[in-house]
């Protein structure tokens, strides 16, 4: 299990695709909070930052911390990156049939998805890790003159539910990628996935359900990790937190146990 994990892991950082997301990563936030710094230092009144799911409008007079730029980064496009890799990663072996022939030497063939699993845990801390880097460096050279103290424990906390909740939503991706076989059904769903488009669907799954059930007032996306990380900020409650654990360890842990089973269930191709 160890060696096979190191494998998909030493395949993964030597790929074309990890390294061109690393150098997304370096750039999003770079133009994000740079131009943040700019609209700032122009208007020296308000900024407003439509970055997909999220609209901060905050006046200037406050000032920004360094959790709030590095989280606001976080929400430029860092999940787009995210599961766009995982499809590669994932399905490079598939694609090159070398999966086959690991699948017929592993015991259980779930090791395989647990693998794949940690690999992608990989690119979601080294997307963090680059993101929140640059990040507090553009801050600091960009917005120096509206840099304000903030709570430090907090931020990790965030940061840290975010990357879970991350993992959750690749480890969807990853199940349709292992048993579909089919990158570009992967690719579509990722780029859905990642750029907010979903929010659309589950707008309609609300209206149909509370328009079914008359005086239910419902909202599906609190139940999905990309729909609680839409809605996790500094400004969260503690209980958006552990909602956010929670649910990223239900999902996580269920998709990885469904294409498990199904995987040793059926044929290799």
């Amino acid at each position: 299990m160890t060696d096979l994990i190191k494998m998909d892991i030493y395949r993964l950082v030597h790929s074309k695709s990890f390294k061109v997301g690393l150098l997304f990563s370096i750039i999003i936030p770079l133009l994000v909070v740079g131009a943040m710094g700019a609209v700032i230092h122009l208007s020296g009144t308000e900024i407003q930052d439509m970055s997909m799911n999220i609209i901060i409008k905050m006046w200037i007079g406050k000032g920004f911390s360094i959790g709030q730029i590095i989280v606001i980064g976080l929400e430029s496009l860092s999940l787009l990156v995210s599961t766009v890799l995982t499809v590669l990663f994932v399905n490079e072996e598939q694609s090159g049939g070398f999966i086959k022939n690991i699948a017929g030497i592993v015991p259980n063939r779930g090791m395989l998805v647990v693998s794949k699993f940690c690999g992608i845990a990989v690119i979601n801390a080294s997307i963090f890790l680059v993101y929140t880097i640059v990040s507090a460096i553009a801050g600091m050279a960009f917005m120096s003159s509206v840099l304000i103290k903030g709570p430090v424990l907090y931020t990790i906390f965030v940061w840290l539910v975010k990357f879970l909740l991350y993992m959750a939503i690749d480890s969807i991706i990853l199940c349709i990628c292992m048993l579909t076989r089919s990158r570009s059904l992967a690719l579509g769903v990722s780029v859905i996935w990642g750029i907010g488009v979903i929010g659309i669907v589950y707008s309609a799954i609300n209206t149909f359900i509370n328009m079914a059930i008359r005086g239910l007032d419902i909202d599906v996306s609190l139940f999905t990790p990309d729909g609680v990380n839409s809605i996790l900020t500094l400004k969260s409650e503690p209980g958006v937190l552990i909602r956010g654990v929670i649910i990223s360890l239900i999902y996580s842990a269920a998709f990885v146990l469904i294409t498990s089973v199904i995987l040793n269930r059926r044929d290799v191709k």
